[in-house]
């Protein structure tokens, strides 16, 4: 039932967006983002429930790459949508911001003309976390074996390489998840200036 309402919210908020944009109407960073979020939200919606409708239909199967793939899917989107929060945080407070500071205005000129960028750069991101899950698994699984029995198995010898991709991928998604963190009470501390100053 959850999937069905996400979708359909999600498809409205969609479709609402683009037929503005398919009629001429005026495009604003907030839209885009929104629009983007949307797309990374039912992507994550229908590739969880592909993975289980797979699980539950052909668990006879040998399905492995099958789910790997789902799940590729599903931790590209999700990452996306983490990126695309924070990013709609940090515009929704540098939009609604009267801070006349000049770093206020100075990201005000810097993030709201370059949303474009920076939605294309969560993507990017999404992306690289995926294929540093992805390099972590490949070398877990390819340790120890070697398919050349004229040669030694080269891997045992990569401590380097064993240590140096989970560390990336740590530091990563903690900048990711820091990002998340700060970007939603920096919007709502802007927020409460805000209605602070409209009161006085």
């Amino acid at each position: 039932m959850a999937l069905i309402a996400g979708l359909v919210i999600h498809s409205f908020i969609i479709g609402v967006n683009v037929s503005a944009w398919w009629r001429g109407g005026s495009v604003t960073p907030v839209d885009r983002i929104v629009t983007s979020l949307g797309i990374s939200r039912i992507g994550a919606q229908s590739a969880n429930a592909l993975f289980y409708v797979v699980q539950f239909l052909l668990s006879y199967l040998d399905i492995n790459l099958t789910i790997v793939i789902i799940e590729m899917l599903y931790d590209f989107f999700i990452s996306a949508n983490t990126w695309l929060t924070s990013l709609l945080s940090i515009v929704l407070c540098v939009k609604i911001s009267n801070l006349h500071t000049r770093l206020f205005l100075y990201l005000r000129r810097m993030i709201l003309p370059r949303t474009r960028r920076l939605i294309a750069a969560s993507a990017l991101l999404s992306a690289l976390n995926v294929l540093l899950t992805l390099w972590i698994a490949f070398t877990k699984v390819t340790i120890g074996g070697t398919h050349n029995i004229a040669m030694d198995d080269v891997a045992i010898d990569c401590t380097n390489t064993n240590s140096f991709l989970p560390s990336c991928y740590s530091i990563f998604n903690f900048t990711d998840f820091l990002l998340y963190l700060l970007s939603s009470p920096l919007r709502l501390v802007v927020s409460s200036h805000n209605k602070d100053e409209d009161e006085q």
